[in-house]
């Protein structure tokens, strides 16, 4: 593994927050830490493929659309 991708996995791993790194055409997570399976109980191996729309409640997903459309 390069120097620069270990740093990066460690810079991801030690992050005190959630990460959920997705595709931004495909919007689907290719990436996710600890934490992040911790916030939604379950493994990262198995948030790793989802699509970014699970994350978020039905009611509230018009909303995380928009906001996902102005930041990629």
């Amino acid at each position: 593994m390069e120097k620069s991708e270990k740093k990066y996995r460690l810079l991801i791993q030690s992050a005190n927050d959630a990460v959920f790194i997705a595709d931004a055409e495909t919007e689907i997570i290719f990436e996710a830490n600890d934490r992040a399976g911790k916030l939604l109980g379950m493994p990262v191996e198995k948030i790793i493929g989802m699509h970014q729309s699970k994350l978020h409640p039905p009611n509230e997903l018009d909303r995380y659309v928009e906001i996902l459309k102005k930041h990629v």
